[in-house]
């Protein structure tokens, strides 16, 4: 039984291997048997780092799959979760379960969420949001790296040094540290902030 399953073993490795040798003949058959055009990007041109434990990659979706210990890398924005989904169609990131993002000084956890390549983080589920000496709670967020602003959604708080911001909507610009609050409020702010 054992020399068996050593066989069919070594013939399934092999044989395998061969089945699509290189990527040009996988395309090749791709358009010839089922009439799809598929288009791998350049990577040359991309700054995104992909790890995980396993990958799963559907070329006719132009997807790609990571579970257990993922991490992605664009620039200076780093996102680890325990699962990920990329579309390459939508230069789009779903991230799902202990999801930690990073980028300069910014960390915001939560449950799960999406990246809209370059700009748009929007997170779902206990998010936290830590930026300097500033901390977040709320039900979503919706980080704008390009004008460095996050609204955030739903049981929103912000707090700093003991003064806080709580409504239903709060919208922070990291550049001039100016806060917006939407709804019911509640502030508490200490004279100190307003000394000359």
């Amino acid at each position: 039984m054992f020399q068996k399953f050593i066989l069919v073993f070594i013939c399934f490795s092999f044989l395998s291997s061969f089945v699509f040798a290189s990527y040009d003949n996988l395309v090749t058959d791709l358009f010839a048997y089922h009439g799809k055009q598929v288009v791998y990007p350049d990577s040359s041109n991309y700054d995104v780092f992909v790890t995980a434990k396993d990958f799963s990659l559907s070329l006719i979706d132009s997807m790609v799959d990571g579970v257990e210990d993922t991490m992605v890398t664009y620039k200076d924005l780093s996102v680890r979760a325990y699962r990920f989904s990329f579309s390459f169609l939508n230069n789009s990131l779903d991230f799902f379960n202990s999801v930690v993002v990073t980028k300069d000084d910014m960390v915001l956890s939560c449950d799960k969420g999406n990246i809209i390549f370059p700009n748009l983080v929007s997170a779902k589920g206990e998010v936290r949001f830590m930026y300097q000496d500033y901390q977040s709670l709320s039900d979503e967020a919706i980080y704008n790296l390009e004008k460095h602003y996050i609204t955030l959604n739903g049981n929103a708080s912000l707090s700093s040094k003991g003064d806080y911001v709580k409504g239903d909507k709060i919208v922070f610009d990291l550049a001039n540290e100016s806060v917006l609050s939407g709804g019911r409020s509640k502030i508490k702010l200490s004279t100190d902030r307003f000394d000359p």
